[in-house]
């Protein structure tokens, strides 16, 4: 265990262990690993954690979920969000209810809340932003769309103090948007989210989660990121270019601005091509059977421009 090897996927140690915890979890080892959770390394509590959270999940195991509860207040925070994840998952959503409002790290509150599923919607009025904005949220999702405006300014009241305690904020909130069906309102939230830099980086995520979702976001958001990212084409230069004129280059003309590109190495001395060998004759080209737009009656390749590919008139 101390060796980090029972976390190791197929591995042998993590193979026995599991095998003799799923044969008798009141056993020698299963009582091992519980009171591994609260050993003095905080490398040893976490992997202990992550073994209790694999194993309670192929079959509720009280005791494992317990020793989560008891690592909720430890001191290394890696710990704590371990077992934030573990207990709101595996707990009773009461009992988990219950913890939160007890509890007063921001990140735990935070996680135990979006581990509740629809049961978080109950937290409307909770005094952190990130939990009332995962019950918002929910709430928006099971709610009627007679509520959804209400619902949007609460999201929009909490959005910036919640990003501090959620860092996907803007994908699980286009996913809520996705789930019901509401593409244009995705659209106007982006650019009202883009339009305040404090809110900027919520609302390129929101878009990038949009540009999964929805089939023509990418058009409709990639000239609101470029505006507010400032990135554009490259701008041309209209100032005559000051090398010296070489035959081909006249005075005035226009120039893309781009990094200079790095100066070859001089070559070594240019050796004369062998002369070439005559090849035989090649035979004629098969005719190819005719096209079948010319049949058709409709436009053929030839009847377009070379220049602009347009109709030729």
């Amino acid at each position: 265990m101390t060796d980090g090897t029972a976390s190791t996927p197929a591995h042998p140690s993590r193979v026995a262990l599991f095998k003799a915890i799923r044969t008798d979890r009141t056993g020698p080892v299963a009582t091992r690993l519980l009171q591994l959770a609260h050993a003095d390394s905080p490398f040893v509590r976490r992997g202990a954690l992550n073994l209790l959270h694999d194993l309670a999940g192929e079959r509720h195991w009280p005791e494992a979920v317990d020793a989560a509860a008891t690592r909720l207040s430890d001191p290394d925070e890696a710990v704590r969000r371990q077992a934030a994840y573990f207990f709101g998952h595996h707990g009773e959503p009461a009992l988990v209810l219950a913890t939160l409002g007890e509890l007063t790290d921001p990140v735990v509150r935070t996680l135990l809340a979006r581990a509740l599923g629809p049961t978080v919607a109950q937290l409307t009025d909770n005094d952190l932003a990130s939990v009332r904005f995962l019950a918002h949220l929910e709430a928006l999702r099971a709610g009627p769309a007679t509520r959804w405006h209400r619902l949007d300014t609460a999201l929009l009241d909490d959005v910036r103090e919640a990003a501090h305690h959620l860092d996907d904020l803007g994908r699980i909130w286009g996913q809520a948007l996705h789930g019901l069906g509401r593409e244009h309102e995705t659209y106007a939230l982006v650019a009202r989210l883009l339009a305040d830099p404090a809110t900027r980086d919520i609302g390129a995520d929101l878009a990038r989660e949009a540009c999964h979702d929805w089939r023509a976001a990418p058009v409709r958001l990639l000239p609101l990121l470029v505006r507010h990212r400032g990135q554009g084409p490259p701008r041309l230069s209209t100032r005559p270019s000051r090398q010296p004129r070489s035959p081909g280059r006249r005075a005035g003309h226009m120039e893309v601005s781009s990094p200079r590109s790095p100066s070859r190495r001089p070559r070594g001395p240019v050796r004369p091509r062998p002369p070439r060998r005559r090849t035989t004759a090649q035979p004629p080209p098969r005719s190819l059977p005719p096209s079948p737009w010319a049949s058709s009656g409709s436009l053929t390749p030839a009847s377009f421009s070379r220049d602009c590919w347009t109709p030729a008139r």
